[in-house]
């Protein structure tokens, strides 16, 4: 229930940056406003779009939708610009294109509530649209994540943020603790994974939690950024290089920077396998493998037993078939 800009401070401000997603965004904002919670401000930041959203914006339909446009600065940029210009105590980030459960911003308020002050940061589990933009026709998944089994709230540190991305951009946490840390690092620019490394600025300093229900649904549709590697993989290398020069690890750990040596490849390899580049897949999954050829990380990571053993195995198989395929067509 969006509050009333003009009579009350909200207790949350859903920041939504936005580029170019208009045909996205109302279906974004129509989710808070269907909140449980009472006095919710909805903040959009348009990231120099040039598409209708400005034209929509101007429109009587979001009178209850603090609206700001700037000229182009990344997703960084625009989430820090949303921190500048909310009001409430607390703010939930909330993509364009993703939309949230009824009793998200509740249920994540509750959580944070529970653990008292030392909790700055409330994540979640996501559901996944994956959405057609031709035909309109979508699919509806819950993936497994970090805390699958679990029924209650689980502590993610900054360990487990080293070793895997464990929760979508979706999340409720103190504005002080974000100006505190020193908000979102523009120098990203539009490489992603600005997130993330926000996220373990925070988990330095201040607790985090991740509660179990799925509270965000995120929609893939062919033009987000998580679909291409050559995006992604360098804001994950730049992210991990900027957290273990300002780490809380000691160098000489080297178990632990050897398995997240380990996952970084293993990331890289299945964003190379999803977009189809198999080869590179196949060696990022191999250099995954003797990054830390131990056991552990699998656990560490709730994976199953073997699992990058088994991954690489489909790798080279699907290769092998894929071979096979090409030279009997070409008798």
């Amino acid at each position: 229930m969006p509050a009333d800009p003009q009579n009350m401070t909200p207790i949350i401000s859903v920041i939504i940056p936005t580029y170019n997603y208009g045909r996205f965004i109302r279906h974004a904002i129509d989710s808070v406003r269907r909140q449980t919670l009472a006095s919710v401000q909805i903040v959009v930041v348009d990231d120099g779009s040039t598409d209708n959203t400005a034209e929509m914006f101007a429109t009587t339909e979001f009178v209850d939708v603090k609206y700001v446009r700037q000229d182009n600065k990344g997703l960084a940029g625009a989430r820090n610009t949303g921190i500048a210009t909310a009001d409430g105590e607390h703010v939930f980030f909330l993509d364009a294109d993703d939309a949230l459960h009824e009793k998200a911003l509740e249920t994540a308020l509750q959580c944070m509530n529970d653990h008292g002050v030392d909790c700055a940061m409330v994540a979640c589990r996501p559901a996944v649209r994956v959405l057609n933009v031709e035909t309109g026709e979508e699919r509806v998944f819950e993936p497994e994540e970090f805390n699958q089994q679990c029924s209650e709230p689980v502590e993610v540190l900054w360990r487990d943020l080293m070793l895997a991305s464990r929760f979508p951009p979706s999340v409720l946490v103190r504005r002080d603790v974000l100006r505190s840390c020193g908000g979102f690092d523009e120098s990203f620019s539009r490489m992603g994974c600005e997130d993330r490394d926000m996220w373990l600025r925070v988990a330095r300093h201040h607790r985090i939690w991740m509660v179990p229900q799925r509270l965000v649904t995120v929609t893939f549709h062919g033009s987000n950024m998580s679909g291409s590697p050559e995006k992604q993989v360098p804001g994950i290398r730049k992210c991990l290089d900027k957290a273990r020069a300002d780490s809380a690890m000691p160098w000489w750990h080297l178990g632990f920077w050897m398995r997240v040596r380990s996952s970084f490849h293993c990331t890289v390899a299945m964003l190379y396998w999803d977009a189809g580049a198999l080869h590179q897949a196949l060696g990022h999954q191999l250099k995954g493998l003797l990054s830390y050829p131990f056991p552990g990380l699998s656990g560490e990571l709730k994976r199953p037993h073997l699992w990058r053993v088994r991954r690489l195995w489909v790798m080279v198989r699907e290769m092998a078939i894929g071979r096979a395929s090409q030279r009997g067509g070409g008798k």
